[in-house]
């Protein structure tokens, strides 16, 4: 199980790279899209906010991440082995879910991972404002590796070469790569990789 700082770390870590990739919310036009939710973290970018329940935002039959503040977002199962019985939504149940949060609302609704641990993400819901500036950015020197300099999450390892960081199982993954099943759950996002990518 993932701590709460390397929880932090990684969206962090995503955030940054995120911002620096002129990532956004995705909108969903299709239930595949949902498998390329990109992961923000908290960074928010300019032209978008996060959607608030109390816009009409259809909230989910059974499971609310429940923000002070009223942000809409929901967890969701990232493993592909969720059961509808679980807090966290199956995939499944956020694709009949997305499409019926954009029939409810006359907003231009998009979808991001803030949170991802173990298991699960928590996909926050954004809208389109051009007038929303973006937000969010943690600081360089909050992302930057005390050890070789790089920016990287806690769990990829430094490259002492100046390279981008590689997760630590791509070098064992990549000989059993044709070997791995399809995942049918929610890809979690881990720096600038996905699950689906790993598997």
């Amino acid at each position: 199980m993932l701590g709460p700082e390397t929880i932090k770390n990684m969206s962090d870590v995503a955030a940054w790279r995120a911002a620096e990739e002129g990532e956004e919310p995705l909108i969903v036009w299709h239930e595949r899209d949902l498998h390329h939710a990109p992961f923000l973290g908290d960074y928010i970018p300019a032209g978008w906010r996060r959607a608030r329940w109390d816009e009409g935002i259809p909230k989910p039959s059974r499971w609310v991440y429940a923000i002070d503040h009223e942000e809409a977002c929901v967890e969701v199962d990232s493993s592909g082995f969720g059961d509808d019985r679980e807090p966290a939504m199956t995939y499944t149940e956020l694709a009949a879910y997305a499409p019926a949060v954009q029939e409810a609302t006359d907003l231009d609704v998009g979808w991001a991972i803030i949170e991802a641990g173990q298991f699960q993400v928590v996909l926050g819901i954004y809208v389109r404002d051009e007038a929303a500036q973006a937000k969010g950015l943690p600081s360089e020197a909050d992302v930057t590796c005390g050890e070789c300099g790089t920016i990287h999450s806690d769990l990829e390892e430094c490259d002492e070469d100046g390279y981008d960081a590689l997760h630590e199982d791509d070098e064992d993954d990549e000989d059993e790569e044709d070997d791995q099943p399809e995942t049918r759950g929610l890809p979690v996002a881990v720096g600038q990789m996905t699950m689906e990518d790993a598997s």
